[in-house]
């Protein structure tokens, strides 16, 4: 089929032509819209598009072609169709090319090489420069290291920026989680699970949230249970009855099938593609939610997943999955993350996709260089911190003197726990000169060549020290480092003697391994309350063979991250929300606290307003005090107006339009509310909220 076009970069302003392209249609189909989309391997150059690239455009109904272009279009066609005739001359069946033909180390190589160094951009690969190690009894690193503890990073609701102290346990939930509310409603009012139900919202979908909260505090036998209205006898708990909250378990199963993200591109052969820009878009939010301390732990975790499915169907099987025997839970999908030290929450996560996926991820490089794997692994992610002089912590899975070199490379420091991977390292120089006391240590040093096309740490070489240390009576631990110094540190460590029994002694360790010590357990410490106390993915089970947009698969990954979002939520609500008296005693405290906030958030109460806004003296404690007076809008509370009386949906149904209420000071109609004063208390941002606070005697002023 072919077709001349004039109108078909619509979607490119500011282009303007006046004769048409021609292409061969690849194919045809509906978007889920209605409008109709043809794919086009185009013949010529155009200037908006790359020449022989699939682009997608819409078109309404045949193309038609006018009658003085058909002579000069068959013209073409002829002679595209004659040049596709056109075949090479056959080998022999000696195997000898016949006469005019190129030899195989001649053009055709040749061409073949100029062809695929034109698709591949010229990368430099990273090369460990030469070592030198030499014995020294002290060291002092004399890099510029980011020594500063972590901050929040307080959020915008509209109505500009909010203080910590302010901020209920949903408000942290909703500030780590990306903001994919207002993009997944209109896509999941498309799915064909919706059609002739009522519109979703904001507010339903903040509700259906609060469900899953609920489900995670009293877990239940099945998911009926959670709707169940009436106690048995035999029942150990009361009836949950989370249809008292306004959404029954018939919506709340369609709105998990419906569950649906923007994605990037149309391409067929992305397996991960419907969560590949949710990932991204988390790791965007967590890295902005707080600015991390001066310590970075990079670790594994842990995504569960049982499936028996098998196949190369991506909407039935997963397309990689990993099995790591030493995990509490060992099947599932393999994350690379990043956690800051200082606060514990995990800020970044790349999901391992398979071997391939592995070889294509270092082919294209970090920063126009290829690496080892588990160096490109390392730099992603760390990148956005990169020349910010923080340390990273690595175990071995991380740990290199490349990697070492790599940091130093791009402005970071690194403590490196090297087991394995000792090339260039002198491991066995470390074992000879450490002792068989348990605390011996020993330290060695040397310098290497930073590449001057990189951004180097000062100069072009920097020092890369190795510690050793022994830790009972068969471990010794190698750390290479450049960062800290040879000054000892008492540490509490827990030995076990000849009989067994394990007795706690004070040692003297570098302060390399103290850092290294004090900053491991972070990713294992959240992915215990995340698996372990949270349990959040035992909760929602994904089920397959559903009509659900997103295959089981896919699904398990976005609930380990909403996971994540709620355990680093209460992580930060535990160091900046309240005082340390007034924390809540547990993780499930604070869920518990924070499901009760989302499912009654279209309809609010007084004591939920003044329960999270309450605060003594300037500190903040939950004890009586002064009222915080801020403003947020009606619509981000999940407050709309509503309908008429509306058949087959109840009396009245939310719109998505605003509430409002009368300002207390201009007594205009307000699209905004005092959180400090009550759910209907109106005032507009800005004058009315200055006076407003003015008036207040005990107000705070932001």
């Amino acid at each position: 089929m072919r077709f001349g076009k004039t109108a078909c970069l619509g979607d490119f302003p500011n282009q303007s032509l006046d004769h048409k392209y021609f292409g061969t249609v690849k194919s045809c189909r509906t978007a889920s819209d209605g409008t109709q989309l043809v794919s086009v391997l185009w013949d010529n150059d155009v200037t908006a598009i790359q020449s022989g690239r699939k682009e997608v455009y819409p078109y309404d109904g045949d193309v038609v072609v006018p009658a003085d272009e058909e002579a000069a279009i068959e013209a073409y066609e002829a002679e595209l169709a004659a040049s596709r005739q056109r075949k090479p001359k056959a080998k022999s069946k000696k195997g000898k090319r016949s006469e005019g033909s190129s030899s195989g180390t001649g053009a055709n190589k040749g061409a073949k090489k100029a062809k695929k160094d034109k698709k591949v951009p010229s990368l430099t690969a990273f090369k460990l420069p030469e070592v030198n190690w030499k014995p020294v009894k002290e060291f002092n690193s004399d890099l510029d290291t980011h020594e500063g503890d972590a901050k929040f990073n307080r959020p915008n609701f509209g109505t500009g920026r909010v203080e910590a102290r302010a901020m209920s346990e949903m408000d942290y939930i909703m500030h780590a989680l990306p903001n994919f509310w207002k993009d997944a409603v209109p896509i999941m009012n498309r799915h064909k699970r919706m059609e002739g139900r009522a519109k979703v919202t904001i507010a339903e979908l903040k509700k259906w949230f609060g469900c899953i909260l609920a489900m995670c505090c009293q877990p239940r036998a099945t998911k009926e249970d959670y709707w169940k209205t009436v106690t048995e006898i035999d029942d150990l708990f009361p009836a949950a009855d989370l249809g008292r909250f306004g959404m029954s378990q018939d919506r709340w199963e369609r709105l998990w099938s419906a569950l649906e993200f923007d994605q990037y591109g149309d391409d067929p052969n992305d397996k991960w593609a419907c969560v590949r820009m949710f990932i991204d878009e988390w790791n965007d939010n967590s890295a902005n939610m707080l600015d991390p301390g001066f310590l970075l732990c990079l670790d594994e975790s842990m995504s569960r997943f049982l499936s028996r499915l098998k196949g190369d169907d991506e909407m039935k099987a997963a397309p990689h999955l990993s099995y790591v025997q030493r995990k509490p839970e060992p099947n599932g999908h393999e994350m690379k993350t990043t956690a800051c030290c200082t606060t514990g929450c995990i800020i970044r996560v790349e999901v391992q996709e398979g071997k391939a996926a592995n070889k294509r991820s270092d082919a294209a490089g970090v920063d126009g260089y290829t690496y080892q794997h588990h160096i490109g692994v390392s730099l992603r992610l760390v990148e956005p911190w990169w020349g910010t002089g923080r340390t990273v912590i690595g175990d071995s899975w991380f740990a290199s003197l490349s990697c070492a070199t790599a940091m130093a490379n791009h402005g970071l420091a690194s403590v490196l726990n090297v087991k394995t991977a000792t090339r260039g390292f002198c491991k066995k120089e470390l074992l000879e000169a450490t002792g068989p006391k348990h605390g011996a240590i020993a330290f060695m040093e040397t310098e290497v060549d930073l590449d001057p096309e990189q951004e180097g740490e000062g100069g072009k070489t920097t020092k890369i020290w190795g510690t050793a240390m022994r830790e009972g009576r068969k471990m010794v631990r190698m750390l290479a480092t450049t960062a800290g110094s040879s000054k000892l540190v008492v540490s509490t460590d827990a030995i076990e003697d000849q009989d067994g029994y394990r007795e706690l002694i004070d040692t003297d360790v570098p302060l390399p391994t103290a850092t290294y010590r004090a900053g491991a357990p972070s990713i294992d410490v959240h992915n215990h309350l995340r698996q372990g106390i949270l349990a959040l993915e035992h909760v929602i089970i994904p089920r397959a063979g559903t009509a659900s947009a997103l295959p089981s698969w896919a699904k398990r990954i976005v609930s380990t991250l909403f996971a994540m979002s709620i355990v680093n939520a209460y992580l930060m609500h535990k160091k900046w929300g309240v005082e340390k008296e007034d924390r809540h005693p547990n993780l499930m405290a604070f869920v518990h606290k924070a499901a009760y906030q989302f499912l009654s958030s279209g309809t609010v109460s007084p004591h939920e307003f003044r329960s999270s806004t309450t605060a003594a003296g300037a500190r903040g404690s939950s004890k009586p005090g002064k009222v915080q007076h801020y403003t947020r809008t009606t619509s981000d509370l999940g407050m709309y107006k509503m309908t008429s009386e509306c058949p087959g949906e109840g009396k009245f149904r939310a719109t998505n339009r605003a509430a409002q209420f009368q300002c207390m000071i201009c007594k205009k109609p307000a699209t905004t509310i005092c959180m400090g004063c009550g759910p209907k208390k109106g005032c507009h941002t800005g004058v009315c909220l200055r006076q407003h606070q003015q008036d207040k005697l005990e107000a705070c002023t932001y």
